[in-house]
C-alpha cells in the first residue's frame, strides 16, 4: 500500500495512515505516534531526525504508570498525568506521549528551519479559529526567533511556555494529551499543521464526499421530485430562475438539477409562463429561453453518459 508523502500530498486530500516502517517500540509507543514521527522525518529528510519519544523520566516522555500519582489535580502528581485528558483513554498509563523533533541545521547554529515549524505550531495554537491543536497538544517548546531563549506555548493555559533546557533551541519538543496519543486522526491534525495547511484544508481532508441527495431523490422518487420542481418552475420566481440558469441554487446540484429540468423544460405551461415575462419575450435561436434549452440539453447528454451512483 502507498505511504503518504507529506512533501507532495495534495492539500485537502484525505490522509493515509500506512506505517512506512514497523513501530520499533510498540510496548511504550503507539503506532499513531510512530506514524507522526516518520511523517515528520519525511517532511524534512535532509535536516531532521527523531530525537526521541519514550524515556523513563518525569513528564510526557514517560508512560503514566511510571510517574508519581497522587490523583487528578494534586500538585504532587506528575504534571503530565495531573489533568483529566491525561488520565483518560487506553494509552495514558502505558505509552509515551511526547516527541522530540531534532533539526540538525539548528545544532549547527542555523535556526531558520526549526523557527519555521515552531512558528507554525504556535500560530495554530494561538489562533481562535484553528481548532486542530486544542484537543491534541499539551504544550510545545522550541525556537522562534534565533535568540538564546526557548519559546513555546501551552494549550492547557493558553499562554507562553519556556524551559531552561537549551537543547530546545535545536529540537522541538511536543507534549501531546495522553487521551489521544493512539488516535491517528489526531496525529493527522498535528501533521497538517507542520505541513503548513490551513484549518479549512484540514477540514476538507477529513470531510467525506457528500452524497448527491437531490440525485438520489430523483432516482428513488422521480415523480414527486419532478412535480415539485415543475410547480416551482411555473411561479414567477421559478421562471426567472430557469432563464438565468439558477435552478441549481434551488435544488443543490447543477448537473443533476439540469438533467431533471430537461425532463420538463418543454412543458407548454412553463413555456407560456415564461413567455409572459416581457424581459424574455424575444424569440429565435439566440433568445434566453433557446440558450437555456441548449445548455440543459448539453448537460443532460453529458450526464446520460455517467453511471448513476447506487443508493
Amino acid at each position: 500500500m502507498t505511504v503518504l508523502d507529506p512533501k507532495t500530498h495534495p492539500r485537502g486530500a484525505p490522509p493515509n495512515f500506512t506505517l512506512p516502517k514497523p513501530n520499533p517500540n510498540p510496548t511504550y509507543m503507539t503506532d499513531a505516534l510512530w506514524w507522526l514521527v516518520c511523517m515528520r522525518e519525511a517532511l524534512e529528510p535532509a535536516d531532521t531526525e527523531n530525537g526521541g519519544t519514550y524515556a523513563n523520566k518525569p513528564g510526557y516522555h514517560n508512560r503514566g504508570s511510571n510517574l508519581p500519582d497522587y490523583g487528578q489535580g494534586n500538585v504532587k502528581t506528575d504534571h503530565s498525568i495531573r489533568r483529566a485528558p491525561d488520565r483518560a483513554g487506553p494509552w495514558w498509563k502505558t505509552k509515551t506521549s511526547a516527541h522530540d523533533w531534532t533539526f540538525k541545521s539548528a545544532q549547527g547554529g542555523n535556526y531558520a528551519n526549526i523557527q519555521k515549524y515552531t512558528k507554525r505550531l504556535i500560530a495554530s495554537m494561538q489562533s481562535l479559529t484553528d481548532l486542530r491543536p486544542d484537543d491534541v497538544y499539551a504544550y510545545t517548546l522550541g525556537q522562534t526567533d534565533g535568540d538564546p531563549i526557548v519559546e513555546g506555548y501551552n494549550e492547557y493555559t493558553d499562554g507562553p511556555e519556556t524551559s531552561a533546557d537549551k537543547t530546545h533551541l535545536w529540537h522541538r519538543h511536543d507534549s501531546f494529551r495522553r487521551n489521544i496519543i493512539g488516535d491517528f486522526p489526531s496525529m493527522w491534525k498535528a501533521l497538517t499543521i507542520d505541513m503548513g495547511w490551513t484549518y479549512a484544508e484540514w477540514q476538507k481532508s477529513v470531510t467525506p464526499p457528500a452524497k448527491d441527495d437531490d440525485f438520489m431523490s430523483f432516482i428513488t422518487n422521480r415523480a414527486q421530485f419532478q412535480a415539485e420542481m415543475t410547480a416551482w418552475a411555473k411561479t414567477p420566481e421559478g421562471s426567472q430562475a430557469l432563464l438565468t440558469g439558477l435552478l441549481a441554487s434551488k435544488v443543490g446540484s447543477p448537473v443533476y438539477a439540469s438533467r431533471t429540468l430537461g425532463n420538463f423544460i418543454n412543458d407548454r405551461e412553463i413555456g407560456d409562463s415564461v413567455a409572459k415575462d416581457p424581459k424574455f419575450s424575444k424569440v429565435g435561436p439566440t433568445s434566453p429561453l433557446a440558450q437555456l434549452h441548449k445548455k440543459v440539453d448539453d448537460i443532460a447528454e453529458a450526464v446520460d453518459k455517467l453511471t448513476p451512483p447506487t443508493a
